[in-house]
């Protein structure tokens, strides 16, 4: 082996044949992707541009439109257009230098290559520079073929002093790779000198064992040392050796060592060794299309044609060139991309009942072969397409399916598919773009995250609005746009979520226009939408616009003749208490927040957990306020007495804790503020309701306090000892106060179930406690 790296770096490698069809091309590709993945920067560039392909044998490796892309974007004939153009629009010699200069810096190579593979954890990488694009500024734009017959190689190296160009190309190259390959044009062309003796370090000589194809090298290996002496080193590579240990075969390689060491100039014992060690042998299991051999074989170790290619990528690098084990998820993945074959759909349709991870895995090959047939440019029956759709959506939405793989994915790329379909034909494939979308939205995968859902959200609605606006079509756009403006909400995004309800808004007034349409829900879902347009207005620290529509909202929800009571206090409750709110937070009039936290606690629903939860603000609100007397009797009423149940108490806190010591410390708050407006039996009978929440809201905090304390971490667990701590105190507090109210014997078991609580609390926050470590005396 020789070592690996040349006069200025990285070593630049031709793969030359003299004919085609010697499997120059699948080498090469072969050659950089096991360099690649053995932790090396790899550069290929297609100099074949007479039948440019090689980014045929890596479409496994790029997403289809990737792939799309690659197959027309600039390469080499762009980047000699480019440079022949601006040397001869040059007017003098300062112009020259600067387009010197510019190729110098590799600005130009660096904007068309473009990326196959990378490795981030170790840092091996495989880019491509390809032929050429589509169209070719000549300086016009023409096409690619146009392009290439009107460029002479010989003039742009004589007059236009093209070897600038190829030693900046080479220079850029060099230093930012570890190998560079060259996949060069067969025959004896201009283009062809390039790759062989101006540009690369080394030659790999590709050939089959008969006559035209020896020949033919050997008179290139005999050009070479004529011009480049040994300045350019050289392999001699038998491809596709069959009928091998014959006869025929000893006798055909004796020939080609003689053509090429007598007229090809080769030093005999090297050429010798690379007959015999180089030579890639025919495989009767070589796809038919273009692919790299590691992805052939379930075992890449064990393939034939796999080992021939690291023995000669070893060769050429100067390095033990190790057979990768490939990650399952990469060959998985390539191997669906180069799936070659459709399917039936009968097939398609048992794969609902087949294994669910196989099924899952040939879905996911069938839509991938489906998009890289479109991306291409071919064809595809649509009823075969709406079957592959249809069959990916409904294994999605099985719920029974617990596959350790990721189901996502199939319906991803699904809905790449069905895009494709749609660019085609908009009506005919709308709704089931739309079906496989709400279906991702359902599915409740990992993949996706809020910005992602809010994505296909727009998407859906975009789609919806292109059919005709029925009131079921109104109906699924508002539930698309609310979704949305949840997550705004969330987030928060507030001009995003201002955005959501006026679109919302607008929906709602199409929809009262229709004779359907007039009706409670619709009414209620404007007053929804006018809630989030409040809620983006605070967000923003807009509180008087967000006053105004909250203001609007208890107006509209108090005269809505359709509206149903219940539906109609909801919105009451919601908007008084945003709005109360708001005073409170700018310090407003203190009756006036009173008032509406009354408002809020008549509408309130009792065992809503919306209204538990904002127990402690309502109260505040309504003990800040001169009738805070009457008003707090009224509240805790509300709050404790039938039909209120305990065990809605204790179902809330027992999943937030947190909340539970200050929920008993405003119904304290609000028994001593009460306590003389009320007559003797009303007081019991309220001490006593007030405490049986108060006992569930406890046990409930507490035992959820616990389960966190034991789960947390030491840091974790002194952070949870204050909701315990917290809770300890509103109990205690509790016990204190109702102990002046009322002596009735039906609280004695009450006030000792709480004392036990106080008592678990104290013995929790004991043993979470760190022993203390005993300092040594002084002097010992």
């Amino acid at each position: 082996m020789t070592e690996l790296g040349a006069r200025h770096g990285g070593r630049i490698v031709s793969f030359y044949s003299f004919k085609g069809g010697v499997g120059r091309t699948m080498a090469l590709a072969n050659v950089a992707f096991l360099a690649a993945m053995n932790d090396m920067r790899v550069l290929v560039m297609d100099w074949d541009l007479e039948a440019p392909g090689l980014h045929h044998y890596f479409r496994g490796l790029l997403e289809p439109d990737e792939m799309a892309i690659l197959r027309s974007a600039p390469g080499i004939l762009d980047l000699a257009w480019e440079w022949r153009t601006e040397i001869d629009g040059a007017t003098d010699p300062s112009e020259i230098d600067r387009q010197f200069e510019r190729f110098r810096s590799g600005e130009p190579f660096e904007a068309v290559r473009r990326p196959i593979w990378h490795d981030e954890d170790d840092g091996g990488c495989l880019d491509i520079i390809p032929a050429g694009g589509d169209m070719v500024a000549t300086p016009e734009p023409v096409e690619y073929e146009r392009a290439l017959a009107a460029m002479s190689w010989n003039e742009l190296l004589d007059r236009y002093a093209g070897g600038g160009l190829i030693d900046a190309l080479r220079q850029w190259a060099a230093e930012n790779y570890d190998l560079v390959l060259v996949d060069s044009r067969t025959g004896l062309a201009d283009v062809a000198g390039i790759c062989t003796m101006q540009l690369p370090d080394a030659v790999v000589l590709s050939f089959v064992l008969n006559r035209q194809n020896i020949e033919g090298v050997a008179r290139v290996a005999s050009a070479i040392r004529r011009n480049r002496g040994d300045a350019i080193k050289i392999w001699a590579v038998p491809m596709r050796v069959s009928r091998e240990g014959t006869d025929e075969e000893a006798d055909a390689t004796a020939r080609a060592l003689r053509e090429l060491t007598r007229p090809g100039r080769l030093d005999r014992d090297p050429t010798e060794r690379d007959l015999k060690n180089l030579q890639i042998k025919a495989e009767p299991n070589v796809p038919f299309m273009e692919s790299l051999s590691v992805f052939n074989d379930t075992n890449a170790a064990l393939d034939p044609l796999t080992a021939n290619m690291a023995r000669l990528a070893s060769e050429i690098t100067g390095r033990q060139i190790a057979i990768p084990e490939l990650p399952e998820h990469l060959q998985d993945l390539v191997s669906s991309r180069l799936a070659p074959t459709l399917s039936t759909d009968t097939y398609l349709r048992q794969l609902l009942t087949a294994e669910p991870e196989r099924a899952s895995r040939q879905l996911h090959g069938y839509v991938e072969s489906a998009i890289s047939t479109l991306v291409e440019g071919d064809e595809l029956e649509d009823d075969y397409v709406a079957t592959l759709a249809d069959t990916a959506i409904t294994f999605e939405q099985r719920n029974d399916l617990d596959l350790g793989i990721d189901r996502g994915d199939v319906l991803g790329r699904t809905i790449v598919l069905l895009r494709k379909m749609h660019e085609r034909n908009p009506e005919a494939w709308r709704q089931r773009l739309v079906t496989a979308l709400e279906t991702s939205l359902d599915s409740d995968l990992s993949w996706l995250g809020p910005h992602d859902e809010v994505l296909a959200l727009d998407e859906i609605d975009e789609l919806l609005a292109a059919e005709p606006q029925t009131i079921q079509m109104l109906d699924r756009r508002y539930e698309t746009r609310m979704r949305a403006a949840r997550i705004y909400e969330v987030l928060p995004e507030p001009l995003q979520l201002l955005s959501a309800a006026e679109e919302m808004l607008a929906l709602a007034k199409t929809a009262a226009k229709l004779p359907e349409g007039d009706t409670s829900e619709w009414q209620g879902r404007r007053l929804d939408a006018l809630l989030m347009r409040a809620s983006a207005h605070e967000t923003l620290e807009q509180p008087e616009e967000a006053a105004d529509v909250l203001q609007g909202i208890i107006k509209s929800a108090r005269n809505a003749k359709r509206l149903e009571e219940q539906e109609s206090r909801r919105f009451v409750f919601e908007a008084s208490f945003r709005l109360m709110r708001i005073i409170r937070k700018g310090g407003g009039d203190a009756d006036a927040a009173a008032r509406l936290a009354r408002d809020v606690v008549r509408a309130a629903s009792p065992n809503a957990p919306v209204f538990l939860n904002r127990i402690p603000e309502i109260a505040e609100a309504i003990l800040d306020g001169q009738s805070s007397y009457e008003a707090a009797a009224e509240m805790l009423r509300r709050a404790v007495a039938p039909p209120s149940e305990p065990r809605a108490y204790g179902q809330l806190f027992g999943r937030a804790a947190s909340g539970g010591g200050r929920v008993i410390e405003a119904l304290t708050d609000l028994l001593q503020a009460a306590r003389d407006t009320l007559s003797d039996d009303q007081r019991g009978q309220l001490v006593l309701n007030t405490a049986l929440v108060v006992r569930a809201t406890a046990a409930a905090s507490f035992e959820r306090s616990l389960l966190l304390n034991r789960r947390g971490s030491t840091i974790g667990r002194r952070q949870s000892l204050s909701i315990p701590m917290t809770l300890m105190h509103a109990v205690q507090r509790f016990i204190a106060t109702i102990a002046h109210f009322s002596s009735q014997a039906d609280l004695s078991a009450l006030l000792g179930d709480l004392a036990m609580t106080v008592s678990n609390i104290e013995q929790l926050m004991q043993d979470a406690e760190p022993p203390q470590k005993s300092r040594p005396r002084k002097g010992t």
